[in-house]
């Protein structure tokens, strides 16, 4: 059975437009506390980039987005410079959520997690009702 375009699974290469330099290195998995999405189970692929000069760029990847011709990078991680090596592993031994860590030219292990969510804090609309307030 085919599925209607709108509904299709995106397949092959897709550009990314915003990123700033040349990609060394790509981690791509699923991360529940960075998809921001509530209205269905799926959890959109997370894209980390590894960037030849040392900062991770990333982005969701919706495989569903139909009509876009590219995805759009949500710029460089705050705070990370000189990281040699992104990777997706689990927060706990054999448990726990799935995260990825990025390694510093130190040796120096960062949970991306917390700074994605920060990113993404101040990348929306925010609605705010006053109660009871006289201005």
């Amino acid at each position: 059975m085919k599925l209607p375009r709108h509904l299709a699974v995106r397949e092959g290469e897709i550009a990314v437009n915003g990123l700033r330099g040349k990609v060394k290195a790509v981690a791509i998995g699923k991360l529940p506390a960075v998809d921001w999405n509530m209205f269905c189970e799926f959890v959109c692929p997370a894209v980390f980039l590894l960037m030849e000069d040392g900062p991770v760029e990333w982005f969701l990847a919706n495989p569903l987005s139909y009509g876009w011709d590219a995805y759009d990078s949500r710029g460089a991680v705050p705070w990370l410079t000189e990281v040699v090596s992104p990777a997706f592993e689990s927060d706990g031994e054999g448990f726990g959520d799935m995260t990825v860590y990025a390694a510093d030219s130190r040796g120096v292990r960062f949970d991306l997690r917390p700074l994605c969510n920060s990113m993404m804090l101040f990348n929306t609309l925010w609605i705010c009702g006053r109660r009871g307030v006289v201005l």
